[in-house]
């Protein structure tokens, strides 16, 4: 149900709602009303897919989330106990893919990740997700193979390979932590753009939560012609901007029906 609702709350699926009623209504050429209101749909969802699919329109989005969280400073950095890198997804082995490898999100988090680790105290790393829809290799797996290829001892490095969404991944990575959980400094990498709904959660578990943000989608506005011809790359960096309100606005509402386990 919750990958159905995920499917669905897209622009994508909206757009090519309204496309489709407004077809059905326009053959009905009898009725004037409907015909009339199959037009609006239709200029609708014309305008909502033109729109989304410029760059100026997806990069002004992302920068209203991505611009709370700045690259963080040295300082914070420094201050820390345990650093953990949420997985954003694996291409999952089979086919002409011989094993699982990290999908774009995941890549950058635990590059960036890694290099945060190396540059801070922390006694450990945690690679915190389980596996995609269709099983195979966990997030964590996958993480935890890159990670020792850039350089972490495989024993800094601790495994979570059971949060499958963002609101698990604190409850699991609670699970790990040795240290009482109103002193312990905990660092979060993930991207820029899932920061927000990452820290709202983690949060609700932990006291001191340091926000290490990466893979920013944001580019400065370029006024160029190329800018206003819609491109499939904007439509997608819209696409995630929405799934993330979506996703910001269900996790107020949870928040504010469920209580922490202790």
């Amino acid at each position: 149900m919750i990958l159905l609702l995920k499917s669905l709350s897209t622009p994508i699926v909206w757009i090519l709602l309204l496309l489709s009623a407004s077809i059905l209504l326009s053959r009905k050429r009898r009725k004037q009303l409907s015909l009339k209101v199959g037009w609006y749909f239709l200029v609708a969802g014309t305008a909502i897919l033109f729109l989304l699919s410029l760059e100026p329109v997806s990069d002004t989005l992302v920068y209203l989330l991505e611009k709370q969280y700045p690259p963080a400073l040295q300082e914070t950095i420094s201050e820390v106990d345990v650093v953990v890198i949420l997985g954003g997804g694996v291409l999952p082995s089979g086919g002409l893919r011989a094993v699982a490898e990290p999908s774009e999100a995941t890549y950058s988090r635990v590059v960036n990740g890694v290099e945060y680790f190396k540059q801070t105290g922390a006694q450990y790393l945690i690679v915190s997700g389980g596996a995609g829809p269709s099983g195979g290799e966990t997030n964590a797996e996958v993480m935890k193979r890159l990670a020792i290829q850039l350089g972490v001892s495989a024993d800094r490095i601790l495994m979570e390979p059971c949060a499958s969404t963002t609101w698990e991944h604190p409850e699991e990575v609670a699970k790990l932590i040795d240290e009482p959980r109103d002193t312990v400094v905990v660092d979060i990498v993930t991207s820029a753009l899932h920061m927000k709904r990452s820290m709202m959660v983690f949060e609700r578990y932990f006291s001191r939560v340091v926000a290490l943000p990466s893979g920013y989608l944001n580019d400065p506005i370029r006024w160029e012609i190329r800018s206003f011809i819609p491109s499939a790359e904007a439509l997608s960096t819209s696409t995630t901007m929405f799934h993330e309100l979506i996703g910001l606005a269900w996790y107020y509402v949870r928040t504010f029906l469920t209580n922490i386990p202790q």
